[in-house]
C-alpha cells in the first residue's frame, strides 16, 4: 500500500483553475477592479475634480483592461495552440 501525502495532493486541488473556488480567487481581483473603468469619465462629467485625479483613474481603468486581454489571450492559447493564440 502506497501513502500519498494529501498536503500536496490538497493543495493542487484548491488552486487549479479548473475547480470552482480557484477559478473564484483567480478572478475576483480583476472583477473587483472592473468597477475602476468609468471612474475617469464619472469623475471629469459628475466630479468635477483636478486633472491629475482623472489621469490616475484612467490609467487604472487602461491597466485593468489591459491584464483581461492578458488573462483572454492566455485562455485563447490554451485552447488553440501558442502560435495563433500570440495573434
Amino acid at each position: 500500500m502506497v501513502k500519498r501525502r494529501r498536503g500536496a495532493k490538497q493543495s493542487m486541488r484548491d488552486t487549479s483553475p479548473s475547480s470552482s473556488q480557484g477559478m473564484f480567487r483567480a478572478l475576483a481581483f480583476p472583477l473587483v477592479l472592473l468597477a475602476v473603468i468609468p471612474a475617469a469619465p464619472a469623475l471629469q462629467y459628475l466630479g468635477h475634480v483636478a486633472a491629475p485625479w482623472i489621469f490616475v483613474a484612467a490609467a487604472a481603468a487602461i491597466g485593468v483592461l489591459a491584464d483581461l486581454v492578458r488573462r483572454a489571450t492566455e485562455q485563447l492559447a490554451l485552447k488553440v495552440g501558442p502560435t495563433i493564440g500570440g495573434l
